[in-house]
């Protein structure tokens, strides 16, 4: 999945949904409700992802916390790719976020 974004502000107390695919009527925690999701955390341009797998329905992580280039900036166009990729012998896919092509 691949997609653009221009953020306006960074005002907003909650967290701010982007795009959610879902595969079931429910909000969150289990399986497909959120495969994947992409949320501004609140009040700032940093990403929360949300990849539901097997056994977690709501494994998620941050961007933009850690390192300051991963967030976004506002006024400026980004684009966002996620990849699931297989990482293991097992089968177990993950979510890979590309942030104007940085991992």
């Amino acid at each position: 999945i691949s997609f653009e974004i221009y953020p306006i502000c960074t005002n907003v107390e909650e967290y701010m949904n982007i795009l959610r695919f879902t595969v079931t009527e429910k909000d969150c925690t289990t399986q497909g409700d959120r495969s994947p999701s992409v949320w501004f955390y609140p009040n700032t341009l940093n990403l929360h992802v949300v990849y539901g797998r097997d056994g977690d329905g709501h494994d998620n992580f941050n961007y933009g916390f850690e390192k300051v280039t991963t967030a976004l900036t506002k006024f400026q166009w980004s684009k966002i790719d996620l990849v699931v990729q297989n990482q293991s012998a097992k089968d177990d896919m993950v979510l890979l976020v590309f942030i104007n092509g940085q991992f």
